[in-house]
């Protein structure tokens, strides 16, 4: 999963916004694959590279999303205070818009085949977890009840609320839980599907 500040969704779904430099090790995306981009909905790569942050040109950087190479910098420095325009170098990412499927989770309409590949992004993001799998205990907590709160998941699983809050809101953009403000989480009709599918094995 790639995730993007908020602001740059709209331009990703218009096809402006075509690239991203994030500060990896490694590559973690595969150009020819399609990735999930939280609720943006899902993004095919088309090339990863090697970028030294002191060649971007004012054109990486509308590419990017932002209005201006200064502004950039601005928001990029804000997430890495430690960098080094003159001499880091970071991975860059180009990719293009896939559609959005998180709607069609929520609504159930899944086929044999959706659910296979849901079950493989989930099974996907618990390898990359240092907390192991996650997404099938929050999913199995979640069909106790119509809707739990924060603080009742919490205790169940035996964690924090703010924990709680940044795994949910990971499950509600991919539409597998549905989140209110007042009466907490749900799994959607996909995500009841989802369990139903994980539970015949």
């Amino acid at each position: 999963m790639l995730l993007f500040d908020k602001h740059l969704h709209d331009g990703i779904r218009q096809g402006g916004t075509t690239i991203t430099y994030r500060n990896w090790d490694k590559p973690r995306v595969t150009p020819g694959k399609v990735y999930r981009a939280g609720d943006v909905g899902e993004i095919l790569i088309e090339e990863v590279s090697e970028a030294a942050l002191s060649e971007m040109t004012e054109d990486d950087a509308r590419a990017a999303g932002e209005p201006s190479l200064e502004e950039w910098r601005r928001r990029y420095q804000a997430r890495s205070p430690k960098v080094n325009f003159e001499t880091d170098r970071v991975f860059r990412v180009r990719f293009r818009y896939a559609g959005n499927d998180a709607e069609l989770v929520r609504s159930g309409r899944l086929a044999e085949e959706d659910l296979r590949r849901l079950d493989r992004e989930l099974a996907h993001i618990d390898t990359q977890s240092y907390e192991g799998e996650w997404t099938q205990f929050f999913i199995s907590t979640l069909t106790q009840k119509r809707w739990m709160r924060p603080g009742e998941l919490a205790q169940q699983l035996g964690t924090d609320q703010d924990m709680v809050r940044r795994k949910m809101g990971i499950l509600a953009d991919m539409g597998v839980v549905r989140a209110d403000a007042g009466l907490g989480y749900s799994l959607s009709e996909g995500g009841r599907k989802l369990y139903a599918y994980r539970m015949r094995g």
